[in-house]
Order: structure tokens, then sequence, then C-alpha cells
């Protein structure tokens, strides 16, 4: 299956790329394919060890639990800030 991956704002900038396509088994969960992209990208560790970022998966935050299906989008944000 494949899963579209973005990584918003300041998150790219410690990723190198804005997004990336990845290509899975079948039956993977959430969670797992989260520390997956923590290796593939390392600079993820990074920048959560700095900032809270939010994990969606098509725009909602899931459980770690949740199997993926093809087609899914993740999407790694920073904190909001505004003035």
């Amino acid at each position: 299956m494949r899963v579209k991956v973005k990584f918003l704002a300041a998150v790219a900038d410690y990723t190198g790329v804005y997004k990336t396509e990845i290509e899975l088994d079948d039956g993977m969960r959430f969670k797992d394919v989260v520390e997956y992209l923590r290796e593939k990208f390392p600079g993820l560790r990074e920048i959560e060890s700095k900032l809270p970022i939010l994990i969606l998966l098509n725009g909602r935050k899931v459980d770690p639990e949740t199997l993926l299906e093809d087609g899914d989008r993740i999407a790694f944000l920073p904190p909001i800030s505004g003035g």
C-alpha cells in the first residue's frame, strides 16, 4: 500500500522534504509507520525534542494502534503561533 506523508512548516526544515510517498506492507499500524518515519528522517526526533509535534492521519488524531490503508495521508505539524 502507498501512504502520503507531509512535513509542514518547521518540520520540513528538519526533514529536508515537504512531502513524500512511502510503500508499506499491509497491516501496518499508525505507530509503526511513525517510528519508521523517525528512523528514515532523523531530523524528526530532533524537532520533536524541541517542539510538541502533532501527527495526524487523514486530518485527525488517531489511536496509535490504528491500521493504515492504501491512500492514507499522514501529516506532521508544528505548534501554530500567531500574534
